[in-house]
């Protein structure tokens, strides 16, 4: 959805229209791939409908719960992401017509170049990436150490002649 409505808002900046707007725009979005979604979320349905038939019931619950979570994930794409995708696109749409509405006068060689610029659409950091990165690449590298290297257990089991020993585990890890 979010390649389609920056392949729509590409269009629209290329060849401006007099009707275009954000419920224009979303609606040439949910017309594209609206049938996509659709289709991919009927036939993973059925496919599950179909293994919801087994005699193992563990795999026909499994199925169940593929079937309705595929469903939840249909009406959440239709409903609150597309909404979502509006109210985020209203303000893409109202800084667009700010950034038409500025024009860049640049005089070289005895000539003036007037030129509209558009917003790029580079990623800038912000202050919440900023703050959590490191956070986050310290947790990713203690996770993937763990399962890289997991600690490891070992079962010892005292040597008395005819008295069943206990088992003790021991934990041995390696240093970080």
């Amino acid at each position: 959805m979010i390649h389609e409505w920056q392949r729509v808002t590409k269009h629209m900046r290329e060849t401006p229209r007099k009707k275009d707007s954000v419920g224009h725009r979303m609606s040439e979005v949910m017309a594209e791939v609206g049938p996509a979604i659709l289709i991919s979320c009927l036939t993973n349905m059925f496919a599950d409908f179909v293994g919801s038939f087994t005699s193992s019931p563990e795999i026909t619950l499994l199925c169940t719960g593929n079937m309705l979570s595929m469903w939840f994930a249909f009406l959440y794409q239709m409903t609150f992401y597309a909404g979502l995708m509006s109210i985020v696109g209203g303000y893409e749409f109202g800084s667009d017509e700010i950034d038409k509405n500025r024009m860049e006068i640049n005089i070289a060689e005895n000539r003036v170049n007037i030129a509209r610029h558009h917003r790029p659409l580079t990623r800038q950091p912000s202050k919440f990436h900023e703050a959590t990165q490191p956070i986050i690449s310290d947790s990713l590298q203690k996770y993937t150490h763990l399962m890289t290297y997991p600690p490891r257990f070992r079962i010892h089991l005292p040597s008395l002649p005819g008295i069943p020993g206990l088992q003790c585990l021991r934990y041995h890890s390696t240093e970080y």
